[in-house]
Formats: C-alpha cells, structure tokens, sequence
C-alpha cells in the first residue's frame, strides 16, 4: 500500500490538514454501547450531521437491538424522532418508528446484525421519505422505507443497543485531522496517525501552514 509521510526543515514548523475526500481514509470514531437501552448523542463525540444532510452511514457489531434515533434537537427523544431499530427479538426484526418504542411505520424480517463481525448499514431521511439499507451505498439495499406526511428535520443523531447485547459501533469523522511538526528534518507517518490512502486512490489533498520547506513523501510500503 502507499503512504505517506511529512516531513518539515529546520527553518519551519507546519500544521497539516488531510483532506477528508480524495481518496483518503481517515481513522473511525469508535463508540461502544451496554447491554441498556438508553440513547448516547454523537455529538458528543464530534460526530455531527454537515448542513443540510440527508443519510447517515456507520459500521456496527451487536447480536441484536442496534437503534439509531434520528434527532431534531440534540438529546430529545421524547418528540420530532425517527427511531430505526435494526435487528430486534432476537436479530429477526427491523423497524422505523415515528415515536421512541412506539409507531411503527415500517418493519422488515431478516437476519441483519452479527455478532462476530461489523455490518454496514445507511439511513437516509430526504424529503421525508425515511429509507434504511444495508452495505455501503446509500440508495443500495434498502430493506425498509416509510414516507413520513408531515416530516420534521433532522440534525442529530444518538444510538444504542439493549436487551442482552452490547455493541461496537464506526462512524466516520466529520472533521479534519491535524498534525503540527517541529522545525527537525524528519518524517513523519501519517500512517501512524490512522490516515491512510484509500485502495486505488491517486491522489492526496491537504492543507498547510508553514514560512518554508514542507516535504510529503509518497511510500510504496510501511517502514
């Protein structure tokens, strides 16, 4: 794999910025759920919701009961929540609520959690038509809609799991990574940072403030 390394002179300290997109791949924040139902906000995390988004994608490992509310404001689940539960009595039973345990609008019989291995799953909330898929691609393997008639926004999100089982869940960042290096001459790998290059990627963008002499090494291998 290629990668990447950063290096600076004696002559200036810089302060890196990797680029999100272009073929990067930056570490996941990871969250990890008990056995209780009880809803823990992302923003506490730093994981928010961009302006005006509409779908949502994360990675999770759970047996069963794996639920992401769909918030209006940041921590309220008793009003303006979509409820989707993934994997319910006893990973048989998916569901989109219109209220907290309540309402259902949707449902979907399937087998969607393991728990030995992380699933992908994308929700998806444009113009109020409420969709829920598995895989990567949102739009790709739907298994659940419902057109909400009378449909509030959706700015927030909190998840967790419950009834038995515990979970792993990934999200992607929605924030730069940063790097500050010295005034030495000496690389350093963004490797170890958790940024690599995507499979196949081309290219690289950052950003960068520094008076002189930013050096960024292309590797074939890790050293």
């Amino acid at each position: 794999m290629t990668t990447m390394l950063l290096l600076t002179t004696v002559v200036a300290a810089a302060l890196l910025l990797p680029s999100v997109a272009d073929g990067i791949c930056l570490p996941f924040v990871e969250l990890e759920t008990n056995t209780t139902y009880s809803y823990q906000s992302l923003h506490d995390l730093g994981v928010d919701l961009a302006p005006g988004a509409t779908s949502f994608k994360f990675k999770v490992r759970a047996s069963n009961d794996v639920h992401v509310a769909l918030l209006q404001d940041d921590g309220v689940t008793s009003q303006n929540i979509y409820e989707v539960v993934i994997g319910a009595s006893s990973n048989t039973l998916s569901q989109i609520r219109s209220r907290r345990g309540h309402n259902v609008q949707a449902s979907a019989h399937h087998t969607p959690l393991s728990a030995s291995l992380i699933r992908d799953f994308w929700i998806s909330w444009a113009n109020g038509v409420i969709s829920v898929g598995s895989g990567v691609e949102v739009g790709v393997g739907r298994f659940m809609t419902w057109t909400d008639p009378s449909p509030h926004a959706v700015r927030y999100i909190a998840v967790s799991t419950g009834w038995g089982s515990p979970g792993l869940w990934q999200f992607a960042p929605t924030s730069d990574v940063s790097l500050a290096t010295n005034t030495v001459y000496r690389y350093q790998s963004l490797h170890d940072l958790g940024v690599d290059l995507t499979p196949g990627a081309t290219s690289f963008t950052f950003k960068v403030r520094a008076s002189n002499d930013a050096h960024v090494a292309l590797q074939r291998y890790v050293e």
